[in-house]
């Protein structure tokens, strides 16, 4: 059986895809949250889609301008707020227990990469 637990400046991110029902946990230094399999992957492609969505509105923005995305399922709600080169990512659970929090956007690239390495 293979168990993840990383974390980082910001940032903690587990993975244990045996578990019953919470395969994922994601949080930060104060808070996390357990994911099931719907929610983490969709944690995962939603925080993908608005990486891809801030960098391709960098060129429409001047430079002082901030910008708000958000992207949701019916499990989860994420938002991306800042300027299009450096913002938070807050994420929401929607579906049965409440959870949420917010990262950096170093935190962010870091749980994302480490996610990719980990996670099918």
């Amino acid at each position: 059986m293979n168990k993840y637990l990383m974390s980082g400046e910001g940032w903690r991110l587990g993975y244990s895809p045996d578990a019953e029902v919470f395969v994922g946990l994601v949080g930060a230094e104060n808070w996390a949250i357990e994911l099931t399999e719907q929610e983490l992957t969709d944690f995962y492609r939603l925080s993908l889609q608005l990486i891809e969505t801030m960098a391709a509105m960098q060129a429409e923005l001047a430079d002082e301008e901030k910008l708000t995305c958000s992207a949701q399922t019916t499990n989860i709600s994420i938002e991306a707020s800042g300027f299009a080169d450096s913002f938070t990512i807050h994420l929401q659970l929607l579906n049965g227990r409440r959870g949420e929090g917010i990262w950096t956007s170093r935190a962010i690239a870091e749980i994302l990469r480490t996610l990719v390495q980990i996670y099918p």
